[in-house]
């Protein structure tokens, strides 16, 4: 009788799907990865530190903060201005991510 005393699974959201989903890239994983709280799903966007990452992948961020608070974020760079400097696959992950995110 499986599941007895174990709390059921909690189903992650759409948001942290699509969050984890730009994590699986090589090049976002070693900092999402960090910042993201599956048990309590939250993700600490303000222990990123930007200044180590390219443009590419200050645009990525954007975006995963972005679709995180369904708002673009005031102060950071703006994913739309910055989706033309990420490579194709960096690009289609996003596009991917948001498709995810809004079903």
């Amino acid at each position: 009788m499986g599941g007895v005393g174990k709390a059921p699974e909690r189903k992650v959201s759409r948001q942290m799907q699509a969050i984890l989903m730009l994590a699986e890239y090589p090049m976002l994983d070693p900092i999402l990865n960090p910042v993201i709280d599956l048990e309590n799903e939250t993700v600490d966007f303000s222990e990123i530190d930007y200044g180590v990452l390219s443009g590419g992948g200050k645009a990525a961020i954007s975006w995963a903060h972005s679709i995180w608070a369904d708002k673009v974020i005031p102060g950071l760079r703006d994913p739309f201005d910055g989706f033309g400097v990420m490579n194709r696959d960096l690009q289609r992950l996003v596009l991917m991510a948001l498709m995810h995110r809004w079903n």
